[in-house]
């Protein structure tokens, strides 16, 4: 039975990382396409009137309606009724859904450094400020505390 669970959980793991590096690469593609809209600037670069520095992927304000649902992506859609007035986006809810799952993991111990290292990268890459991941963090937190009780 142990073993099962260990192989289970080596899947799953598994899963998460391909997934998680799945939408790493579409949050920089994208970044690297809205920097090549304007030319002469570097693909790392983002002039001041760009999106991606006023429009990040993650803000506080989303964090706050993923609360405010409990991260329930049907009671939101069903509140919402089609309504982009928010911001917040199906990718968006997953994405949150993504990185909260990947900081848990390491935060129980039970990632590697390498994947511990790349959980970091996206959440740098795909948050608008400190105040953003220090929310993250606090949820990836609170959601580890459930999933043990």
């Amino acid at each position: 039975m142990d073993l099962f669970r260990v192989a289970l959980s080596h899947v799953v793991h598994s899963r998460f990382c391909a997934r998680l590096l799945r939408s790493l690469q579409k949050c920089l593609t994208r970044r690297a396409r809205r920097s090549l809209r304007s030319p002469g600037r570097a693909a790392g670069d983002a002039p001041p009137d760009s999106n991606v520095a006023a429009n990040p992927l993650l803000t506080v304000d989303k964090l706050k309606i993923y609360e405010q649902f409990d991260g329930d992506i049907d009671g939101w859609a069903r509140a919402s009724r089609g309504q982009a007035t928010t911001g917040m986006t199906d990718e968006d809810w997953y994405l949150i859904g993504e990185l909260l799952m990947g900081l848990a993991t390491v935060k129980t111990g039970a990632a590697s450094p390498s994947y511990a290292q790349q959980v970091e990268q996206r959440l740098l890459a795909c948050t608008s400020d400190q105040a953003t991941r220090s929310i993250l963090h606090a949820l990836a937190t609170r959601r580890g505390a459930h999933d043990v009780a």
